[in-house]
């Protein structure tokens, strides 16, 4: 879902935002001089250590992150002044971001926002596109890591200025992220991405993280700098694996996500089951690394069953099946027979006429335009074929209703031995049945209808009493060498049969050129 580029506001000031009825929280001094510092080139390793030093949580948090396995190098990192060497001053600058925004809303009250869910949730997108990066080739996947923690932080700010929407913006949770979009500008006029944007850029975040943040909704950033476009889109995608796992792969979520996945340019194969299951091993590596608290999380495998046996709870309208297929959903393969069936029955149901077995009225036609189609592409004739029982009343009168239907099954029958299996035999209703004879001409049309005339009428039929009861058939028939409306066709061909029932019944009348 395309959405506006938020990264593209042209004014962006506090007052830029909405007021709700809370003040925002903002960076420290010293933190945020230190992520001025770690994004100016001309501030050298030895001084940006120095700042750092007098920001005692800042230290303890980046020495702990320097050694955690989203950042470290495989090195034990003692010192701010080592972690500046080893890291360099754009993981530095990554882990101060994190740090501090972490820091300024740890104490925030959100209202109805779950603030253990929500950094739950915004773990996962890191760790999520921490992976992707890996794999994709990325050359700084702590950048993509940092990027995944913050991305979500506008839902934040916005349950801070409007608590009583904070169980509104819970309730989004579990929602895809295309839904969440558009609920957010229903209830403030505004998105969380529109909402970091303008708040990050007066808090002097760096302006990459944030065009990646800002963009990160956007099928197809546009950014000048290459690696920021590179850097949202792979936040796009560590959104999209996350929206599987918190929304229990509802809807749309998994064929998104793999599309997006696939869409990515990539040095290995991406799979989205592995993806998801690597960010879930990484999430409780980096959990206790952060000091963020999380849940168990569900494997791809686990996800995908709860989803069809939602889907199973949604469909299905009376409990005694639904308990059977929930049954079958634990045995996968006798599932898939089952829903075969039901469906094989369904479509049975929905084509066939159950007195006779043979086709319906609705698979008449849908056989009719089908075999029209076939005759425009090839050029070969196609022969149609209207049957109506002569004085059908008459049986129904003389042998009831019973040995009325025992005659249209039998009827049904010798239609089907004096046809071939590619011909399409129809009950069109009561006593009107219908054949449709492709790749057959005008002569050997006829001869079927002929021996059809004859399979009917030549021998008598068995009522299910034993009484015997001889009946004939009148014929109208068509024979087309091009594509006309199937009405223009059907209508050739009833005007046929009329001819044969005013010329005394028992026999075939042909119609025709059209």
């Amino acid at each position: 879902m395309q959405e506006n580029n938020p990264a593209d506001q042209a004014t962006v000031s506090l007052a830029d935002v909405p007021r709700g009825s809370r003040e925002l929280p903002t960076p420290p001094v010293g933190a945020a001089l230190v992520i001025k510092a770690a994004g100016d080139p001309n501030v050298s390793l030895a001084e940006l250590s120095k700042l750092i030093s007098t920001e005692p949580g800042l230290t303890t948090a980046l020495l702990r992150l320097a050694n955690s396995p989203a950042y470290g190098n495989g090195r034990p990192v003692k010192s701010v002044s080592q972690a500046a060497l080893f890291l360099g001053t754009r993981v530095i600058r990554n882990i101060s971001v994190s740090h501090v925004l972490r820091s300024m809303t740890a104490k925030t009250d959100a209202g109805g926002l779950d603030l253990s869910a929500f950094w739950e949730d915004s773990l996962r997108r890191a760790c999520a596109g921490l992976v992707l990066a890996r794999h994709a080739g990325f050359e700084d996947p702590s950048e993509v890591f940092t990027v995944g923690l913050i991305q979500e932080l506008g839902v934040l700010m916005l349950a801070v200025q409007y608590p009583e929407h904070g169980g509104a913006l819970e309730g989004l949770r579990t929602r895809p992220s295309y839904e969440r979009l558009v609920r957010e500008r229903e209830l403030f006029g505004l998105t969380h991405p529109e909402v970091f944007v303008r708040l990050a850029r007066t808090w002097g975040l760096p302006a990459d993280l944030v065009d990646a943040v800002g963009h990160h909704h956007e099928d197809a950033p546009v950014l000048t700098q290459r690696r920021t476009a590179r850097l949202a889109q792979l936040a796009r995608a560590a959104d999209a694996i996350a929206d599987v796992t918190q929304t229990n792969a509802m809807g749309e979520t998994v064929l998104r996500a793999r599309r997006i996945v696939d869409g990515l340019e990539s040095r290995k194969p991406l799979s989205l089951d592995f993806l998801i299951d690597e960010a879930a091993a990484e999430m409780v590596a980096q959990s206790s690394e952060l000091e963020i608290r999380v849940a168990e999380q569900p494997t791809y495998d686990a996800l995908m069953e709860t989803a069809n046996t939602a889907l199973l709870n949604i469909s299905l309208s009376y409990e005694d099946l639904t308990r059977r297929l929930e049954l079958a959903l634990a045995e996968k393969e006798e599932l898939a027979k089952k829903l075969k069936a039901s469906n094989d029955a369904l479509r049975r149901l929905a084509t066939i006429d159950p007195l006779t077995g043979v086709g319906n009225r609705r698979s008449f036609t849908e056989s009719l335009d089908r075999v029209l189609d076939e005759l425009a592409r090839s050029g070969r004739p196609l022969t149609i074929l209207s049957l109506d029982l002569d004085h059908f009343k008459q049986v129904n009168d003389g042998f009831g209703h019973a040995g009325g239907d025992d005659v249209l099954v039998e009827v049904g029958e010798r239609l089907r031995r004096a046809t071939r299996a590619t011909d399409v035999v129809a009950r069109l209703g009561g006593e009107e049945f219908g054949v449709l004879l492709p790749e057959c001409g005008e002569t050997d049309g006829q001869m079927v209808a002929e021996r059809i005339r004859d399979g009917i009428g030549g021998k008598p039929m068995r009522c299910r009493d034993g009484r015997e009861v001889a009946v004939t058939v009148s014929v109208g028939g068509v024979t087309l060498t091009r594509r006309v409306p199937g009405d223009d066709a059907l209508r050739c061909c009833d005007e046929a049969l009329y001819e044969s029932k005013d010329a005394g019944r028992d026999r075939v009348t042909w119609g025709g050129p059209l």
